[in-house]
């Protein structure tokens, strides 16, 4: 996708620099320039140093914008190295050292960076770009590397790209001049990997082990931009994260998804849904239980509610990662996860003598379509030895439900095996009213923005009064969530409301801290128990 995108401001920056080249052909100022320097250089003391410090600049100047400088070198500076073939005179560069010493890994001694990143990128975007480069860059190969991370046009990088190479260069003119190892005039290819190009060019185990020394080196000079460009990468992709969970969590009901974006937040979108998709496979996400109390305080049962704690991303809030399920085609599997694993703590919860508190497991209406599922659910219940009505399935309205054969079979199969069904987010949906008469619910669960602004906005009390009156009629329980305050629920329960779910009573519970609490609340009398403001 990214490589059609680019065609077009490709071809134009061909076509510029195809004109600007026909414009200046004939001139070499460079060609030139390299000469009167070469001159000086033949009578210059430390003419070797200079001439390969000149050279390992240009090389890297003109690669860090993405210009092959070695192809440049070899145009334009014919003059300012030795002959090929001969040995190092002393006054000019030898292009066998800057191949086989300098460039290791290629330009700008990336098998140093590659390293780096191995070390302090761990397993991130960086190494897999890296990774992917290690092998050409043994052999001194590394446009992977330079375009793919990128090194070229980097802030980050062009410090240590120009830096390095230049250390290692005059380094290694210390050594040879020092009588650390020698240099012979040995034909060899620019791609003969390290250690076996050290020992080809030095004739001794010395060459190679300077080669050793010189790419460690490379590493440590290059590890703290790679922490650098690391930190900026994980910044950067912290700021994406936030903007895609907030598209997501935010989408209108009929929306253009995430996922299907071509710009930053769709591949980030699709790089969560990945995530998410790897955490259902292995059974990684979390279930919490909400408790639900009757107006007299009695505890009547949970709703079991999704938790995300991405390895990768840290917590995703669940609306999220049911959103991402919907959109990218995974929700029957977590659905399915999700009945099994509330199946399992209900039957848990049975034997240590709570038998009469309900399980209620949020299904998308998408799940209602799959013909398997009513038989999937009655599966789970026999497993783990459950009775049908001790499942409450939440529908949530928010989705649009099908009206199709496969969904009216499926809720038709739910009704029959005794299932008790609920209508989720009610009065916010795209036909609650229709859904009521369709299929034959048992409980409405107001939607939360209605009972979160009940005492300041007087249409809301209304709306909730009309429901309430409603689900009277047809002997539907009528279920507020979000009930915050004791005032909140006196007034929700003047209207018609017959339980409630929020933090008033407790925030949703991991399965060990929910047997402490049905033990404190069915241990006593209702009457004895307090309600106070707050969980």
């Amino acid at each position: 996708m990214h490589a059609l995108r680019f065609c077009t401001p490709v071809i134009f920056c061909g076509v510029l620099v195809l004109l600007l080249a026909g414009a200046v052909s004939g001139a070499s100022p460079l060609a030139a320039w390299f000469a009167r320097l070469a001159s000086w250089l033949a009578v210059s003391p430390l003419g070797d140093y200079l001439a390969t410090a000149v050279a390992i600049l240009v090389n890297q100047a003109f690669w860090a914008v993405g210009v092959h400088g070695g192809h440049l070198l070899d145009l334009y500076a014919g003059d300012f190295f030795v002959a090929a073939g001969a040995s190092p005179d002393g006054q000019l560069a030898w292009r066998p050292l800057i191949d086989s010493f300098v460039l290791l890994g290629g330009s700008g001694a990336t098998l140093g960076l590659v390293i780096a990143i191995r070390l302090a990128a761990g397993d991130g975007a960086q190494w897999r770009i890296a990774r992917l480069g290690l092998l050409p860059s043994l052999f001194n190969i590394n446009e992977v590397i330079l375009f793919g991370l990128p090194v070229v046009l980097s802030p980050v990088y062009l410090l240590p790209f120009i830096a390095v190479p230049l250390l290692l260069g005059l380094l290694t003119l210390l050594a040879v001049d020092g009588g650390l190892f020698a240099l012979h005039a040995v034909s060899i290819p620019w791609t003969t990997p390290p250690l076996v190009s050290g020992w080809l060019l030095s004739d001794s185990w010395r060459g190679a082990l300077w080669q050793v020394f010189e790419i460690a080196l490379a590493t440590l000079c290059y590890l703290p931009f790679v922490r650098r460009a690391e930190a900026l990468r994980a910044a950067r992709h912290t700021r994406l994260l936030g903007k895609v969970i907030e598209a997501v969590r935010n989408e209108a009901p009929v929306r253009v998804m995430v996922i299907r974006r071509s710009d930053e937040l769709g591949i980030m979108g699709r790089i969560l849904l990945a995530a998410l998709r790897e955490d259902i496979r292995h059974g990684a996400l979390a279930l919490h239980y909400q408790p639900k109390h009757d107006r007299d305080g009695r505890l009547v049962g949970v709703e079991a509610l999704v938790r995300w704690h991405s390895g990768k991303f840290g917590p995703v809030p669940a609306q999220v990662a049911v959103n991402l399920a919907e959109d990218g085609g995974c929700i029957r599997e977590l659905g399915y996860w999700v009945i099994e694993t509330a199946c399992a703590a209900k039957a848990r919860w049975n034997a240590l003598g709570f038998a009469r508190l309900g399980v209620a497991v949020n299904v998308s209406p998408s799940q209602l379509a799959d013909p398997g599922f009513a038989r999937q659910l009655a599966a789970a219940l026999r497993r783990h030895g459950l009775a049908s009505h001790e499942i409450e399935i939440e529908i949530t309205e928010s989705q649009a439900i099908p009206d199709e054969l496969a969904t009216n079979a499926t809720l038709q199969a739910l009704s029959e095996k005794g299932m008790r069904l609920s209508m989720d987010d009610f009065g916010m949906g795209y036909s609650s009213l229709l859904h009521l008469r369709r299929f034959g619910i048992h409980t409405i669960k107001i939607d939360g923005s209605l009972t979160r602004d009940l005492q300041g906005n007087p249409a809301n009390a209304d709306i909730i009064r009309a429901i309430c009156a409603l689900g009277k009629a047809r002997q539907v329980e009528i279920v507020a969530e979000f009930v915050e305050t004791r005032g909140q629920m006196e007034a929700l329960a003047a209207m018609g409301c017959d339980v409630f779910q929020g933090y008033l009573f407790s925030p949703p519970l991991a399965e060990s801290e929910c047997v402490a609490y049905f033990g404190r609340y069915l241990a006593a009398p209702a009457d004895d128990k307090k309600i106070t403001d707050g969980p």
